[in-house]
C-alpha cells in the first residue's frame, strides 16, 4: 500500500516537474528557433538603442545613436559566455524534460499494473452475488414480480462473502430473468493467477417486458457498485479510493472494447438466469464460477 502511495506521489512531481519544464522549452524554442522569436528580439534590441540614443531633450542624434549601439553590442559580446551557457541549459533541459517524460509514463503504466494486480488480489471469481426474493403478484388483472435483493461482496480479509445492501423493484410479467455481465480476461493471465474472471448483477426483465426495456440492477451506494462494496478495513494491499477507480474501470470494459483490450480481456457478455416466482415469496442465491459462470441455488 506505501509502495502505491510513493509511487502516485513521485509520479505526481514528475507530471509538476515536466509541466513546467515544457512552458520554459516552448518559451526558448519560440524565441531562438523561429522567426518571429528573433523578430521579437532584434525589436527589443533596436528599442533599448533607440531609448539610449536619446539626448536631453529627447531627440535622436547620430553620436547617441552610434554610442548606444555600440554600448549595446559591447554588453551582448560581454555576456556571450552566459548566452552559451543559456543555450546549453535549453538543451539540457529539454533532454531532462524528454527523460522524465519518459519515466513518468512507465512509472504511470507501472503504477496501473500493480494496482490493477492489487485490486484482483481483493477479487474472487467463486463467490455468492445476489439473493434474490421474488413473490408474484396481480393488479387489476396484470401480473407483477415484487423483487427484492440482497447484495453480496467478497471480504479478502474475512474470507467470506459479506452482505452489502439491497434494493426493491418491480416489474411486469410472471417469469424473471436475472441477468448478469462477465468479464473474461485472458486464459493465460487467468492460469498464471494474475487476473480472474468478474461477475456482476447487470438486469432484470420477464416474459413481459424485453431485455432491452429492463431494469438495472447495478445497484450503487456513494458510486460503488454493491456487488464490489468493501472498506478500507476489508482490503488488502491498497486503500478504497483506488480499488474503487480500478473495479469501475474494469466494469466500463463490459462496454469498451477499447478498454477491454487495454486491459487483456478475452471476452465480456450477459448471461441470464430465470426464476419462477409463486404467491409465496421464493428466494433463491446466485454465485459466479471460477470460469466466469452462474449458478443458482
Amino acid at each position: 500500500m506505501e509502495f502505491l502511495s510513493f509511487g502516485k506521489d513521485l509520479e505526481t512531481a514528475m507530471q509538476a516537474f515536466v509541466s513546467v519544464a515544457k512552458a520554459l522549452i516552448l518559451i526558448a524554442r519560440f524565441l531562438f528557433l523561429t522567426l518571429w522569436g528573433w523578430l521579437i528580439i532584434v525589436a527589443a534590441l533596436i528599442s533599448i538603442i533607440v531609448a539610449k540614443s536619446r539626448n536631453k531633450n529627447g531627440e535622436i542624434t547620430a553620436g547617441g545613436f552610434l554610442g548606444s549601439l555600440a554600448e549595446v553590442f559591447f554588453w551582448f559580446y560581454s555576456h556571450m559566455t552566459s548566452v552559451l551557457i543559456g543555450i546549453i541549459l535549453l538543451f539540457s533541459v529539454t533532454f531532462v524534460y524528454n527523460t522524465v517524460k519518459d519515466l513518468s509514463y512507465s512509472l504511470n503504466l507501472f503504477r496501473e499494473v500493480k494496482t490493477l494486480e492489487a485490486a484482483l488480489k481483493n477479487l474472487k471469481a467463486e463467490r455468492k452475488l445476489l439473493e434474490v426474493n421474488a413473490s408474484l403478484v396481480t393488479d387489476k388483472d396484470t401480473a407483477k414480480i415484487n423483487v427484492r435483493m440482497k447484495y453480496f461482496a467478497y471480504s479478502p480479509v474475512k474470507d467470506e462473502d459479506i452482505f452489502t445492501g439491497e434494493a426493491v423493484y418491480s416489474i411486469e410479467g410472471k417469469k424473471l430473468f436475472v441477468d448478469f455481465g462477465t468479464i473474461n480476461f485472458d486464459y493465460s493471465l487467468v492460469e498464471k493467477g494474475l487476473a480472474k474472471n468478474i461477475t456482476f448483477p447487470n438486469k432484470i426483465y420477464s416474459d413481459s417486458v424485453s431485455y432491452e426495456n429492463g431494469m438495472s440492477i447495478f445497484a450503487q451506494s456513494e458510486g460503488m457498485p454493491l456487488s464490489f462494496k468493501l472498506d478500507n478495513q476489508e482490503l488488502y494491499l491498497m486503500k478504497q479510493p483506488d480499488y474503487k477507480k480500478e473495479i469501475l474501470e474494469i466494469l466500463s470494459a463490459f462496454s469498451s472494447p477499447e478498454k477491454a483490450r487495454s486491459l487483456g480481456l478475452r471476452a465480456a457478455y450477459g448471461e441470464a438466469l430465470s426464476v419462477y416466482p409463486a404467491a409465496t415469496a421464493r428466494t433463491v442465491s446466485f454465485y459466479s464460477t471460477a470460469t466466469g459462470g452462474i449458478i443458482m441455488k
